[in-house]
């Protein structure tokens, strides 16, 4: 099984986890999980950035419905992964 490392969100809490948790072991993969400021583990094959209220709605084509602002710079860096 492939290991692929899933990075939550600051305000991620750890119960919502898994419906990705089940859908990557569904796919073969299993979802090491981990906080922006955790430590990396050695010995993963991916990268999975999981969505929040940080991701501008405007990157998948949806409209955004709370008025926030969004960090651009992370946004970038995470676009190109």
């Amino acid at each position: 099984m492939k290991r692929v490392l899933a990075v939550r969100g600051s305000l991620w809490k750890p119960e919502k986890s898994s419906p990705y948790d089940a859908a990557l072991k569904a796919a073969g993969v299993d979802a090491i999980f981990i906080s922006p400021n955790d430590s990396v583990p050695k010995g993963v094959s991916g990268l999975m950035l999981m969505g929040g209220s940080d991701v501008n709605p405007a990157r998948y084509h949806e409209v955004r419905r709370a008025k926030r602002a969004f960090p651009t710079m992370r946004a970038t860096i995470w676009n190109a992964l």
